[in-house]
């Protein structure tokens, strides 16, 4: 069974290195308008498969064209309540390129964004400066940044603010409030519009856990908290035995991530298993060209920008590689 999904997961992933040899420019860009999102999961995943030239090829476009005078990354406006997202995600990739004059000039404009009450970050610049929303998804990616790029402080009062955050469910064996006004609290008002997680409903947004889960499994390796690695355990546990539609919707992808972070920490083997279902799942979403349908959210393919499908397929490819070398550790 090991030997079929690593052969699976490894057609999964040269099937999105063929698409990327056609489509990568040698300049590294793709041939066509994209925003800077549609570059942001590249560099993770062409270093986790050993392609550091294109991590090269690409993070050097982004410095090129994507960042102002001032250092600061030029998003499209999807990101403009969240615009931590894509900087944290190319602080990771140069980080583990080695383009650290990337990484860092990107780390110093997440650390203007953290709240200096509660170590989350906020969702617009305006926010370090008259308050505002904590943004979530901005606020875990922003802790693997901060982690990354060695701003072990920034990351420790970011992964504590998402420990509150935890302490603060009014009821977490129903649902997950995952919003923060600063000031104010915890978001639970159901009419703000914020994301709610429910484990009793189908198609929540379970890449959230695999979020928050991740961002504080690396504030435990950059500080060795327990405290970390149990809150992480603990939201883990709720998703995967809550969630009424986790292993069969692609709404989970970031949970490979999670479960493969996991492992990788405590080698408990349950958490290979979960990546490998949760693996399976995705792998049969690919198209034959290598990119990957999301049904939950696009309504038909390719999707409306453009961006999405490399900013997917990368992500993809990324959780089906680290799914594939959690079951190869398995036998070494």
């Amino acid at each position: 069974m090991d030997n079929h999904r690593i052969d699976s997961y490894s057609a999964c992933i040269e099937k999105v290195c063929a698409w990327t040899e056609e489509n990568l420019k040698p300049d590294g860009s793709w041939g066509r308008d994209s925003s800077s999102s549609g570059y942001l999961s590249v560099a993770p995943f062409a270093n986790a498969i050993g392609r550091r030239d294109w991590s090269l090829r690409v993070l050097r476009h982004v410095q090129e064209h994507f960042l102002d005078d001032q250092g600061a990354l030029q998003q499209d406006s999807r990101f403009a309540e969240k615009i931590g997202y894509v900087p944290s995600w190319f602080v990771w990739g140069a980080a583990g390129a080695g383009c650290f004059e990337l990484s860092n000039c990107l780390a110093n404009g997440l650390t203007a964004l953290q709240c200096p009450r509660s170590g989350g970050l906020f969702g617009r610049i305006q926010g370090a400066r008259q308050g505002g929303r904590i943004e979530f998804d901005a606020t875990t990616m922003g802790t693997l940044a901060f982690a990354r790029s060695g701003r072990t402080g920034s990351c420790t009062r970011a992964a504590d603010y998402l420990v509150g955050l935890l302490e603060s469910q009014p009821d977490f064996n129903h649902c997950l409030y995952t919003e923060w006004e600063e000031p104010g609290g915890l978001v639970t008002d159901e009419a703000s519009g914020f994301p709610v997680l429910r484990w009793d409903q189908p198609r929540q947004g379970y890449y959230k856990i695999g979020l928050f889960v991740v961002a504080l499994v690396e504030a435990y390796g950059v500080t060795g908290s327990q405290d970390y690695l149990q809150a992480a355990i603990s939201v883990y546990r709720h998703c995967t035995e809550r969630a009424v539609d986790l292993w069969s919707s692609m709404l989970s992808h970031k949970m490979i991530w999670a479960a493969a972070r996991l492992h990788a920490v405590t080698h408990e083997p349950q958490y290979t298993e979960d990546a490998c279902r949760l693996a399976d799942h995705v792998a049969t979403l690919q198209h034959s060209d290598g990119t990957f349908s999301y049904p939950e959210v696009w309504a038909t393919f390719p999707p409306e920008p453009w961006d999405l499908v490399p900013n997917l397929a990368f992500q993809a490819g990324l959780w089906l590689a680290m799914a594939r070398d959690t079951l190869r550790a398995r036998h070494v």
